[in-house]
């Protein structure tokens, strides 16, 4: 009974992507552009036993149906069910983060994609002369520091 119970439930668990998929409830897919090969099937007769599990786990893992699903549907629990800016975020050099975002837009503007408007520029310029002249009025030094952003600073880890 409880090996039936077990087969029934391995078989929903393995079907579950193909049916959401089916019936339109799946998530939509992202595109994955990795800069790297798939890992090729393991030749499980010049490996030794104990490194077998390893080497079909990342076999699996990189050549399993609906991979790109699985990876949307991850990305969706962590961003609506935990709260977390998972697509927000570029992986660099060692798995260091790096914004990217609104706020923050790190990689654009390391690429030279995103520059400050001249606007933006006079608005910065006007705002900091303004709080430097507020607090010299009021009898306090002030010095204005500008802070470089994580790619002027580690460029090799991006």
């Amino acid at each position: 009974m409880v090996n039936i119970a077990f087969f029934a439930l391995f078989g929903l668990i393995l079907f579950m992507p193909l049916a959401a998929f089916l019936s339109g409830l799946s998530p939509k897919p992202i595109d994955i552009f990795e800069q790297r090969k798939n890992i090729p099937q393991p030749n499980l007769r010049a490996l030794p036993y104990l490194q077998w599990s390893e080497s079909i786990e990342n076999y699996l893992s990189d050549n399993l149906g609906f991979r790109s699903h699985m990876i949307a549907l991850y990305m969706n629990i962590w961003e609506l069910g935990l709260n977390t800016n998972v697509r927000y975020f570029v992986k660099g050099k060692d798995d260091d983060l790096f914004p990217n975002f609104d706020l923050a837009p790190t990689v654009e503007g390391y690429l030279g994609l995103k520059h400050m408007s001249r606007k933006k520029i006079v608005r910065f310029q006007l705002i900091t002369a303004g709080t430097q002249a507020f607090w010299e009025l009021h009898g306090v030094k002030c010095l204005m520091v500008m802070a470089p952003d994580k790619t002027s600073v580690y460029p090799e880890l991006l």
